[in-house]
């Protein structure tokens, strides 16, 4: 699976240098693990529910699992591809 990330986020980057690129957007190829956790952020499945989905399909160590995944989120939030709402978020 790719995900197109936005080469440029700062607003006078894109403009001025966004003209100088071909494509506005980055293709980032994911793994298979990177894949499943992806196909899962839909706004109502929690990290701990696709820790726990992830670590069930490949087996291994549980904390090592959730580790990972959450600092794969974590990744994806500080792109601002998505949100994390911690528990008792009102929005």
């Amino acid at each position: 699976m790719t995900v197109l990330v936005p080469r440029f986020r700062n607003r006078l980057a894109v403009r001025w240098l966004m003209p100088l690129f071909a494509r506005p957007d980055i293709t980032v190829r994911l793994d298979e693990e990177g894949s499943f956790v992806w196909d899962r952020c839909d706004g109502d499945t929690t990290v701990l529910a696709i820790a726990e989905q992830l670590q069930q399909k490949i087996g291994g160590d549980a904390d090592a699992v959730m580790d990972r995944v959450g600092r794969f989120v974590q990744k994806l939030a500080h792109a601002n591809l998505v949100t994390i709402e911690l528990p008792g978020d009102q929005r």
